[in-house]
């Protein structure tokens, strides 16, 4: 089966910690049994072979639909669990109300950058066999005293839709936002992590895991195991019969054919990725009950999957928004603003014969729509001309025309999304310089650098 091995490969090329596999030749008693996998057990030795830190792991392989800590099993390392229950907080964190606050307890425990290449990594191999009850696993890494999520057992290109379905059908087009279960439940609904995995998927289509970086792996595993595949009688593939899973025989065109559908699944999944990543809409609609004059209050909706980029500079006048939701505009700003698509919860079945075994949830988290208040300090016939180039993709690059329109706009249509955490919802990140010293200085909490600080330490603290 290579859609594990090609997986990991893909993961490890996108920053992602995988089990390391390798083809082998399986002999018992001198009798040829075929082509099978040596991979890495969930211990210490697989840490120190792929040059981690020891910690613990948590292996989650019989989990409820609420997960619980006793839920996983534990090995590796754990001498750190003297003092810190990571898995615990993170669960906690997960079970807690929506919020910004549930957010920053979550990526205070697990890596929000780990997990964003998981979830890109994931989206490149289609998996969805990290599910509500298996194949979670977890590291932490205590260099950094923050979780990360490894890829085990993928079962990626397209290996579970068609091993469950009694009617073949390839499925390149398993929504970007994969099979929902307890933890992306809650991450996906941070709309910075979905920018961070967005990021990481578009850099890694268009490198290590573009069509041609895989096809071209998948030629060097062929090159491996192609003449022992072929010469093999024995070989054979899991395939749903009405009695369950059974095990079928496989003879040389079987095989062929499944690699011509690798290949070509890859080129269709690239290009489903790809289309998701540049759909995302801009619509602005001009308030007709604002009153016109030199001010134009607009309503500025984005859809899709990708951020999108609004220059405010480029449109040369002054700009208010609504940061805190109460329909008042009163911050200004001329800065370069991230406006962020929204989520949407579609009732319908990810997978019926999945869904059947209790494995995934009754909804699917799909792109959506977010809304953004404004106050533009022009006249209503100069918006159009104003906001035409203001909008760019955050993701893919590309320019974004907006469709305008105007009409008075009713408070419902100002509610936010809901589903997503609003991005003004978060506080404001902190800038400059945190100094310490000279001198003694204790530190009996957490001293925390934003992303645009830097701290420094004073000669003779």
């Amino acid at each position: 089966m290579v859609s594990n091995i090609l997986s990991e490969a893909v993961g490890t090329n996108m920053g992602v910690l995988t089990h390391h596999t390798e083809f082998v030749r399986l002999f018992l008693n001198d009798n040829y049994y075929g082509v099978y996998h040596l991979t890495t057990q969930d211990d210490e030795s697989w840490l120190r072979l792929k040059r981690r830190f020891p910690g613990p792991i948590y292996l989650g392989e019989a989990l409820r639909r609420t997960w619980a800590p006793g839920h996983f099993r534990k090995a590796g390392d754990l001498d750190a669990l003297q003092y810190l229950q990571p898995i615990e907080r993170m669960i906690a964190a997960m079970n807690a109300d929506q919020s910004t606050a549930q957010l920053s307890d979550l990526w205070s425990i697990l890596s929000k950058h780990a997990y964003a290449n998981w979830l890109a990594a994931a989206a490149v191999t289609g998996s969805v066999h990290a599910d509500y009850s298996h194949k979670q696993l977890f590291y932490f890494d205590p260099t950094a005293g923050l979780l990360e999520p490894a890829m085990t057992d993928v079962n990626g290109y397209d290996f579970v839709p068609v091993l469950m379905e009694k009617n073949w059908r390839s499925m390149p087009d398993i929504p970007l936002n994969g099979m929902t279960y307890p933890l992306s439940n809650v991450a996906l609904r941070d709309p910075h992590l979905r920018h961070l995995r967005n990021l990481a998927l578009f850099k890694a289509i268009r490198s290590v895991a573009s069509a041609k970086e895989q096809h071209s792996q998948l030629d060097a595993y062929y090159e491996l195991i192609d003449r022992d595949a072929l010469a093999d009688r024995r070989k054979g593939a899991l395939w749903a019969a009405n009695a369950g899973l059974q095990r079928f025989p496989y003879n040389n065109r079987h095989y062929g054919e499944a690699k011509r559908s690798v290949r070509e699944w890859i080129v269709s999944r690239n290009a489903f990725l790809s289309e998701q990543l540049q759909s995302t809409s801009v619509t602005i609609h001009q308030d007709d009950a604002a009153g016109g004059g030199q001010r134009s209050r607009l309503l500025i909706e984005v859809f899709g999957h990708s951020a999108v980029q609004f220059d405010v500079a480029s449109i040369g006048t002054s700009l208010q928004h609504d940061r805190d939701g109460d329909g008042v505009t009163e911050t200004h700003t001329t800065e370069l603003l991230l406006l962020h698509p929204g989520l949407a919860l579609k009732t319908r079945d990810f997978h019926p014969r999945l869904n059947a075994k209790g494995l995934t949830p009754r909804h699917v988290i799909d792109g959506g729509v977010e809304r953004y208040l404004f106050t533009l300090y022009a006249g209503d016939s100069e918006v159009a001309a104003r906001l035409a180039d203001a909008f760019t993709n955050a993701v893919t690059g590309q320019k974004i025309t907006p469709k305008i329109s105007r009409r008075k706009l009713t408070a419902t249509e100002l509610e936010r999304n809901g589903v997503s955490v609003h991005p003004w919802q978060f506080a404001v990140q902190p800038e400059g310089m945190q100094q310490l010293g000279p001198g003694v200085v204790e530190l009996r909490n957490d001293l925390e650098i934003g992303p645009k600080q830097s701290l420094f330490v004073e000669p003779g603290t």
